[in-house]
């Protein structure tokens, strides 16, 4: 598990430290639009994350959990590395392909989570999303660090700087000695049921994308926003995304410590409030007040995704593996929409590209609140005698 959650804090790195704080001068260098490079982001997301999470169940029944995550986290190696190395965008847009590819196939850790925490499923998701937060917090002032040091590409650094520390994971992971993680699917001590429901599975995977997505939109365009709309400096505007994820970060540890007691639909219900401060984020003219109302609006992702996710495997806790896939393809979908959406929006008209995902965000979480009891109640945790 200390694996797992070193591998979430560095998805967390990667996901707020490249696209957000270096778009501008990685589009301005390779004399792309915003449009242009969202959508190719989008379309290398989409394609490289549906093969690697419709394969990802399958390599792990076949291989193993274990050791999927040590060959995803090897393919990081390389393509982090390649991305670093080579400067033509066609080689880069290659290398990062493969890196996405790596990442999209260790989508199992969230069932890992669930595993580990079989009493306390939603605690054990929002310890591992809460180390993710950590890693979003260190990515924007690790890209901050990288412009302020490095001339001409700073981008660059940050690549070798994730390179670094996959390889880190990957000799943790190669050479210390622990229990075995996973069994293959013939060693278990049940078998996954059909799905009774399919629809309301893929309605619950569908919810959690746009989620997913939601959150990314807004930690994608905001540093561009503050350095295009209120004159910021990069190195400023990136540093925002800290004290942001800073504020997601507390409310997640918060939700994991007092919220054990509250039902899934009240702590959506009560994340999702921060949500309306947006508009004067995106809308005021005093610098101040927009630069304090997108901090607190991290608040408003602290505990929705989590909490949905949780809720969810316990009522589909009989069909983890399909649970997996479809969450994953949806998450994969989610962002890179996301992604791509804020980036056009953003050439036409800036404060909507900004309201986009915490509208997307607040029409998930009504959802999920409104339509709860058609996707059941989590079922009790099943024995199983295997080790997770």
């Amino acid at each position: 598990m200390v694996g797992v959650l070193c591998l979430g804090g560095l998805s967390g790195m990667m996901a707020t430290g490249l696209l957000g704080p270096f778009r501008s001068g990685f589009a301005e260098h390779y004399d792309i639009t915003q449009g242009q490079l969202g959508a190719g982001i989008a379309v290398i997301g989409i394609v490289l994350g549906m093969v690697g999470i419709w394969q990802g169940p399958r390599l792990a029944d076949r291989i193993g959990r274990y050791r999927l995550l040590k060959c995803s986290v090897g393919m990081m190696v390389i393509g982090l590395t390649g991305c670093g190395l080579w400067t033509d965008l066609r080689v880069l847009a290659a290398f990062w392909a493969l890196f996405m590819l790596g990442a999209y196939l260790s989508i199992i850790t969230n069932a890992v989570a669930t595993d580990l925490w079989r009493d306390e499923p939603r605690r054990g998701v929002l310890l591992l999303h809460s180390t993710l937060s950590v890693g979003k917090i260190i990515g924007p002032s690790i890209a901050t660090l990288c412009m302020v040091v490095l001339a001409g590409l700073p981008w660059r650094g940050f690549f070798f700087f994730g390179a670094a520390s996959s390889l880190t994971i990957l000799v943790f992971l190669s050479f210390v000695r622990q229990g075995k993680v996973y069994h293959p699917k013939e060693e278990h001590a049940w078998r996954e049921d059909p799905v009774d429901r399919p629809l309301a599975l893929w309605l619950s995977a569908a919810l959690l994308g746009l989620m997913a997505g939601s959150e990314t939109a807004l930690a994608s365009i905001a540093p561009l926003f503050f350095k295009e709309q209120h004159g910021l400096s990069g190195e400023f505007a990136a540093e925002l995304l800290t004290f942001h994820f800073i504020a997601l970060t507390a409310g997640r540890f918060a939700f994991g410590i007092f919220g054990g007691k509250l039902s899934s639909k009240v702590i959506v219900a009560l994340a999702v409030a921060p949500a309306a401060l947006i508009v004067p984020a995106a809308y005021s003219s005093s610098r101040a007040t927009s630069i304090v109302c997108f901090v607190i609006v991290g608040l408003c992702f602290a505990a929705t995704w989590p909490a949905l996710f949780a809720h969810v495997a316990g009522v589909f806790s009989r069909n983890r593996s399909r649970l997996t896939l479809a969450v994953g393809l949806m998450n994969a979908s989610g962002i890179a929409a996301g992604t791509a959406a804020t980036s056009w929006m953003f050439e036409s008209n800036r404060p909507i590209a900004m309201l986009l995902g915490p509208v997307l965000l607040v029409l998930s979480a009504g959802t999920f609140i409104l339509f709860q009891g058609l996707l059941g109640s989590a079922a009790p945790p099943a024995e199983d005698s295997s080790s997770p």
